[in-house]
């Protein structure tokens, strides 16, 4: 009977956060076997591994990989195969999941008290996740300024690519095929650099990111810091040469592997921890990448659903000074982005302010506008998970059949939604197919684009992600689908 001790949370004294625990699981026991050390770096709540006797650790030497025998000091690889729920489905018997659960039901962890030093390790972790976003943001837009995309369109050596290739050409060159050209040649890199690499450290590199990171929460294990870097330089090439998914994804999963590669560097290699390290810069990621600490611990629960029900107060409190500090990080270098300006008038904040029938909804009650946008939306939504689910099947099956390398879905994707984009920007005069694709949002809002124009170019931009997804391209899909989601609400 009664709560359990809990173990304090911090590095040993010989890392960068020294703290004393108070009440360590290896307080209960005499010794422990030759050659395991006490489990002294624990955070509150944290439990034991599965290969490890109560209150003991092995050596980090001894520490078993999941990694195909591969033998090395750095965190086991974590290998998502696919990019459906099932990857992380049937942890009712994980340990992280256990644990949470055991929390939640007798209330022990609710009340344990995070030492100061181990809430200035967070800090600084989530400091430094900011950084890593905002650093991002920059390479990727100033990847794209040779083609005047990723928001590089309004600088003076914006599209000094196209200009180039205009100037030596005489202007024989239309400007479209530039973009698809560069869109070959981008994707052809990626798959060269890609070749090179190991199965898990390719895993690591395809898709939105996000998936990633979940399994390494739900798995308790951290990404290795190494594929995190590969990952920076694979997704700026991707976006910088015209793919048109999001950053968001892959922010997201540098900064979870980040903080799970310190803590682990650290000593903190308890299963509880290391997916609470990795959900701290999953929360972290999101809230820099989208200047919104509250959006950062909303998206961090909602996705924590998919591991366990079971989250205790302490943690949401870590996860939101986590998600505070990453977006002041954020700020502070990156300045105060938002992905849309709406520059409302003073007569439309203000026809909405109460105090009358006629100023609940605006005058005429123009806000129930929101009931067929929401609508339109929610069928678009369902069109574009259908189409990307079935395509990809497809595309799996065909490189089953016909035995084909990796490469070749992956670049005949990429070219075919470059001339997606190509056949929008004729049509419309937007380029937002190509890279991310604000830029033509925030262009059809401050002109007022007409609605075919608008319609034209949220179904090209979504064919051209159902592509880039069903051939797992690196990057996500947050801002496509928020971009299509404001054109249509534009069209209407």
């Amino acid at each position: 009977g009664g709560p359990r001790p809990m173990a304090g949370a911090a590095a040993s004294s010989k890392g960068l956060c020294p703290v004393q625990p108070q009440g360590s699981l290896a307080s209960s026991i005499e010794e422990c076997a030759p050659g395991h050390e006490p489990l002294d770096s624990v955070m509150p709540g944290a439990t034991v591994a599965p290969h490890e006797s109560p209150g003991c650790k092995l050596p980090p030497h001894e520490v078993p990989h999941e990694s195909g025998g591969e033998k090395d000091v750095g965190p086991p690889d974590v290998e998502p195969s696919h990019i459906e729920q099932r990857d992380y489905e049937d942890l009712g018997d994980h340990p992280v999941v256990n644990k949470f659960k055991s929390d939640d039901e007798s209330g022990a962890s609710h009340h344990a008290a995070y030492p100061a030093s181990l809430l200035l390790c967070i800090s600084v972790m989530a400091i430094v996740s900011g950084l890593i976003v905002s650093g991002f943001h920059y390479s990727i837009k100033y990847a794209g300024c040779p083609l005047g995309i990723n928001g590089c369109h309004k600088y003076s050596y914006g599209f000094s690519l196209t200009r180039w290739v205009n100037r030596v050409s005489d202007g024989r060159v239309p400007e479209d095929v530039v973009y698809i050209a560069t869109a070959f040649l981008g994707s052809s890199a990626i798959c060269l650099i890609m070749s090179q690499m190991s199965e898990a450290m390719r895993a690591q590199m395809r898709g939105g990111g996000t998936v990633q990171a979940l399994i390494s929460v739900a798995r308790a294990k951290p990404v290795r810091l190494r594929y995190a870097i590969w990952r920076f330089v694979v997704s700026t090439l991707y976006l910088g040469s015209g793919g048109t998914m999001g950053a968001e994804g892959p922010a997201i999963q540098m900064c979870t592997s980040f903080a799970g590669s310190v803590g682990y560097a650290l000593g903190m290699r308890a299963p509880a921890t290391t997916s609470l390290l990795n959900t701290l810069g999953f929360s972290s990621g999101f809230a820099a990448s989208f200047n919104s600490p509250v959006g950062g611990i909303l998206f961090a629960m909602e996705e924590l659903g998919h591991v366990t029900k079971f989250v205790s107060q302490n943690i949401i409190i870590v996860i939101l000074l986590a998600s505070v500090t990453a977006t002041a990080a954020g700020r502070a270098t990156h300045g105060k982005w938002q992905l849309l300006e709406p520059n409302w008038e003073a007569e439309i904040l203000t026809s909405s302010d109460g105090g009358s029938i006629d100023k609940v909804f605006g005058e005429s009650a123009w806000m129930l506008i929101a009931v067929p946008i929401a609508v339109a939306c929610s069928f678009a939504g369902w069109g574009i998970t259908v189409a990307c689910r079935r395509l990809y099947y497809i595309v799996q099956d065909a490189e089953d059949l016909l035995k084909l390398p990796f490469w070749v879905p992956f670049i005949g994707a990429s070219v075919t939604s470059a001339c997606v984009g190509s056949i929008c920007w004729r049509s419309t005069g937007l380029r937002g197919v190509w890279g991310i694709g604000a830029e033509s949002l925030q262009e059809a809002f401050d002109t007022g684009g007409r609605g075919w124009e608008c319609l034209i170019f949220a179904v090209c931009k979504a064919i051209a992600m159902v592509l880039s997804v069903s051939v797992r391209a690196p990057g996500d899909v947050l801002e496509p689908v928020l971009i299509i989601g404001g054109v249509l609400g534009a069209a209407c």
